[in-house]
Formats: structure tokens, sequence, C-alpha cells
């Protein structure tokens, strides 16, 4: 018997420059990354981050949750499961 295969992903930083911040380009960086990660994984992948409480919101409008009482937000991503268009 073998085990379904598993992706643990990190996101170090999403960072977007100053004068080009509130355009959505954040969000769009995160959805690409998550359809990238959904199509590679083939399975269920695991992704997590520690977030400035500034960018929670872009977070949470691409599927991340806070886990209350910890320090960082998680999603889990199944394969065949459609990404969320996040409104700009």
């Amino acid at each position: 018997m073998s085990a379904p295969s598993e992706f643990f992903i990190y996101v170090k930083d999403v960072a977007v420059h100053p004068g080009h911040r509130a355009r959505g380009l954040g969000a769009v960086v995160v959805e690409r990354l998550r359809a990238q990660v959904t199509e590679l994984a083939g399975g269920t992948a695991f992704l997590g981050l520690f977030s400035t409480p500034e960018a929670e919101p872009l977070y949470e409008r691409t599927g991340f949750e806070a886990r209350p009482g910890l320090t960082g937000m998680r999603q889990i991503l199944q394969a065949g499961q459609e990404a969320e268009s996040v409104p700009a």
C-alpha cells in the first residue's frame, strides 16, 4: 500500500513595491502560486505562512485562514479543487 503524495509548502514572502500596492497584484501572485501548487501536487498540499497583521486580509481573501492562538495562517489544497478568483 502506498501513501498519497502530500506537499508541505511554506510561503516565505509575498511583497509588492509600495508604489504598486492596492492594485490586486499580491492577490494575483498568491492565486498563481495556489494554482501551480495544486497542479504540481496532484494530491493534497498544505500551504503555510506567517503574515503581518496588515497583510492578513489579502491572505484570507485567497483562502488562507488564521489559526486562533497560533502565529501564522494555513490552507489545504486538493487536486481538482477550483481556486477561487479574488476581486482586485
